[in-house]
């Protein structure tokens, strides 16, 4: 087992903004961004999961999420 997976970086969330160093980074971020479940990112819900729940953890809570819809030209067919 390695290093990484013998000790889990835990995360509590909180509303203000919070920084991260490289340890938790790698253990939370995959290698790869990957679509190997048709239209899904990554292998796994639970590892589409960690990786969200890191993003919300750098942000903090109260941050909005606002997605531009003039400024996105990209369409899912």
């Amino acid at each position: 087992m390695s290093d990484l997976n013998k000790k889990i970086p835990e995360l509590e969330l909180k509303m203000e903004p919070q920084l991260l160093d490289y340890k938790t980074v790698q253990h939370y971020l995959p290698e790869k961004w990957e679509m190997l479940r048709n239209g899904k990112l990554l292998s796994s819900d639970q590892e589409l999961q960690k990786v969200l729940k890191m993003i919300v953890y750098n942000l903090g809570g109260t941050k909005k999420f606002r997605c531009d819809s003039k400024r996105i030209n990209h369409r899912v067919p």
